[in-house]
């Protein structure tokens, strides 16, 4: 280099903008709802509910924390929904969301559609007085003095069963019992422009947040480029000396952030050993397959743009010892350079 000070500020510089370029990358793939909605597809994890709703019920059997109305409850909502349904109305709503962040829509205007649940939720309630006779013979026996009902502020809790009270009274309560009143709380559409009208400054924030980040994005792609080419014009035309600059930059720039999303792996088995001794084993075989689905495609999406950095950086550095060497020219003493 011609003059190694002013490389060594610009290679300094370039780290720094090619480290904000390839992180926020990451970020913006991330981010992308093509790939969420390809997480959600790939992981199924939408379709999953329903188990996700029995372990529930058995953990908390297990511990002895099991209320029946919530169990039955659970249970029928779980049943009602529509899982490809829910998985389409998602997709939309990542869709509608991406575009008013990105500031491509002004306002959010779309809706959920619940009328099928609620349909769906009249029709499962017919089970209900089966569904308590069956759930009721699973609770632990009443300990002495306990009664196998109790009021609480969330209504009633009925967490062990006794002869006091029988499964023929739960199943007959259930069947006259007048599921409209809670439906009621449920509307037949739910419209997100509504709640983006309630929870402005929330919204306002995620939109700013994404701004941010295509403020970042582009301005150190820009100067990521820039710098290379003052590199470029600092050694030309000595190419081995370009390109062994951009190289060892280019390549010890990316490794840490590669290695990084290479060790993804080993901090999802982290966090599976962290869940195993909080959440119930059916409920861990549920979310096992999830999460290692959901690494995966997490390590894919953020591995690209380093390890495409690392690999230039690698093949430059090569060249650097490949191409010829330029020696400069020596002229004798009191000699001038001759006249273009």
């Amino acid at each position: 280099m011609r003059n190694s000070c002013l490389a060594t500020l610009v290679a300094f510089l370039l780290m720094i903008f090619l480290s904000v370029f390839i992180l926020a990358a990451q970020v913006k793939t991330l981010a992308n709802p093509v790939f969420l909605s390809g997480l959600i597809k790939k992981t199924r994890i939408l379709t999953k509910l329903p188990e996700v709703a029995e372990a529930y019920v058995a953990t908390s059997r297990a511990t002895g924390q099991e209320n029946l109305n919530v169990t039955v409850l659970i249970k029928i909502i779980a049943q009602s929904l529509d899982p490809n349904l829910l998985e389409k109305e998602t997709i939309n709503l990542l869709q509608v969301f991406a575009d008013f962040a990105h500031g491509r829509s002004s306002n959010l205007n779309t809706t959920i559609d619940l009328k099928k649940f609620k349909d769906n939720f009249t029709q499962k309630w017919a089970n209900a007085p089966e569904l308590y006779r069956t759930e009721y013979d699973k609770l632990r026996p009443c300990k002495e003095n306990e009664t196998p009902d109790r009021l609480a502020e969330q209504g009633p809790i009925i967490s062990c069963k006794s002869p006091e009270l029988s499964a023929a009274t739960l199943a007959e309560s259930a069947r006259s019992a007048n599921i409209n009143d809670f439906l009621k709380l449920i509307p037949d559409q739910f419209s997100l422009s509504e709640l983006a009208k309630s929870q402005t400054s929330v919204f306002d924030r995620v939109r700013t947040g994404f701004n941010i980040l295509n403020l970042i994005f582009w301005p150190s792609l820009t100067l990521s480029i820039l710098g290379v080419v003052a590199l470029t014009a600092l050694g030309w035309p000595n190419f081995r000396a370009i390109t062994g600059w951009n190289g060892w930059i280019f390549f010890i720039t990316a490794c840490p952030i590669l290695i990084l999303d290479l060790l993804s792996g080993q901090i999802n088995r982290l966090i599976q050993t962290n869940l195993t001794g909080k959440i119930s084993s059916g409920l861990m075989a549920i979310i096992t397959p999830i999460l290692n689905q959901t690494n995966q495609e997490l390590m894919r999406a953020t591995i690209v743009v380093s390890a495409v950095v690392a690999g230039i950086g690698v093949i430059l550095i090569i060249l650097s010892f490949i191409l010829p060497k330029i020696e400069p020219r020596v002229l004798p003493p009191n000699m001038a350079p001759p006249i273009k």
